[in-house]
């Protein structure tokens, strides 16, 4: 792998991206950005979504978001993984600021990310590293905390994870369940979309629950990277563990839920998928059927 690599892991929150990330430092023999990053990427944007263009990333962004994510990790000239989830909602536009960026796609099951996203919604997981990491803003994007206070003081409504556009009024209507459905089918079906019109530009596609299934990560890692891929496997394997079967939410309206099967659908294009995926990808669909028909 060639020296000073950058490898951007796109994936919904609560997707097992921190755990991918380790896995691809393990592999790669490579340092992490050990936090998401989201402050760097909207350096140069204020609006209220995590929403960028692809027109955005000038040359001079990319050379910046470079420098600092590198900083970040400690590392200038070695390689270096990083997980930010607003990317899964801008793959063009990462891909576009750091041309020479090597993308990994992440998915897991809607049900269990929207379980896990309503936790942290209600405070249940906290951040690590917080002081860290408030340091880091306040060097490399100070107006990035100066909107969140402005928020504060706007006593506007708090929100955790990816600012899809229009989130703000959703959350006046819709339930903390549905907010988290439609960030997970913002995330997938931007980064889907993206995958089906860039098919070459995406390195390789994980799911969460093929993480502790042997073989898995090495088959998917293989084209970047043969003995990297043999070391990332080794190490899913000694620390990833089963996923459980999680139902989908209760309550979700009938719209709520035609995004996320619309976000399926995009998913299931894929050509990419291997047969596996593909049929855990179908279960998804038959499961968010059935919840709209009840619904």
């Amino acid at each position: 792998m060639s020296k000073g690599i950058m490898i951007c892991v796109l994936g919904a929150a609560r997707t097992g991206s921190r755990f991918v990330r380790r896995v691809l430092a393990e592999a790669f023999d490579a340092a992490q950005v050990p936090w998401d990053a989201n402050y760097v990427w909207m350096r140069g944007a204020r609006g209220p979504s995590d929403l960028r263009g692809e027109d955005e990333a000038t040359p001079a962004l990319g050379r910046h978001f470079d420098r600092c994510l590198r900083s970040i990790a400690g590392s200038t000239t070695g390689a270096v993984i990083e997980k930010t989830v607003s990317n899964s909602i801008r793959p063009g536009f990462v891909r576009r600021a750091l041309p020479a960026a090597r993308l990994v796609a992440l998915f897991r099951s809607p049900s269990a990310v929207i379980r896990s996203s309503a936790r942290c919604w209600a405070g249940e997981v906290t951040a690590t590293d917080a002081r860290r990491k408030f340091v880091s803003i306040l060097r490399w994007n100070p107006g990035f905390l100066t909107d969140r206070i402005l928020e504060r003081v706007r006593r506007s409504p708090r929100i955790w994870g990816v600012r899809y556009p229009g989130i703000q009024e959703d959350l006046l209507h819709l339930s903390t369940d549905e907010v988290c459905a439609k960030q997970w089918a913002w995330s997938v079906r931007s980064t889907a979309n993206w995958i089906a019109a860039n098919p070459e530009a995406c390195e390789a596609v994980l799911f969460h629950e093929d993480l502790s299934h042997p073989g898995a990560v090495q088959a998917a890692l293989e084209p970047m990277d043969p003995q990297a891929a043999r070391r990332g496997e080794v190490f899913a394997r000694s620390a990833s563990k089963p996923t459980p079967t999680v139902a989908p939410p209760d309550g979700l309206s009938s719209s709520v839920v035609g995004d996320v099967q619309d976000a399926i659908t995009v998913l299931r294009s894929l050509n990419c998928l291997t047969d596996e995926q593909r049929v855990r990808v179908e279960r998804w669909s038959l499961e968010y059927s059935q919840n709209g028909e009840s619904g």
